[in-house]
């Protein structure tokens, strides 16, 4: 491989990481702006699949009426049970009971 190939993966590279780093700030800035409350009304598991870890998720009904699927690690899952109160406040990333 000649120099100007070398120089051409090293900015591709670079490009894939900066576009992966806006994507992931921009999830995590929107996951901290909202803030909710309600009442867990389903637990579910998405089993593994292809080297892919276990999902663990909480489905809830919301005060204002919407639902809300929300992904949790598992000792949060462990922790919450159905017709538990959860609240998310503003600026966290993670549920809390209400």
């Amino acid at each position: 491989m000649d120099e100007s190939g070398v120089i051409a993966s090293v900015f591709t590279v670079i490009g894939t990481l900066a576009v992966c780093g806006v994507i992931a700030w921009v999830s995590i800035s929107r996951a901290r702006r909202d803030g909710y409350e309600g009442v867990v009304v389903e637990k579910t598991i998405v089993p593994p699949e292809d080297d892919m870890p276990t999902i663990y998720r909480l489905v809830l009904s919301l005060k204002n009426g919407q639902g809300k699927t929300v992904s949790v690690d598992q000792k949060q899952w462990d922790s919450l049970f159905v017709g538990d109160k959860v609240m998310k406040r503003t600026g966290q990333l993670n549920l809390e009971r209400a």
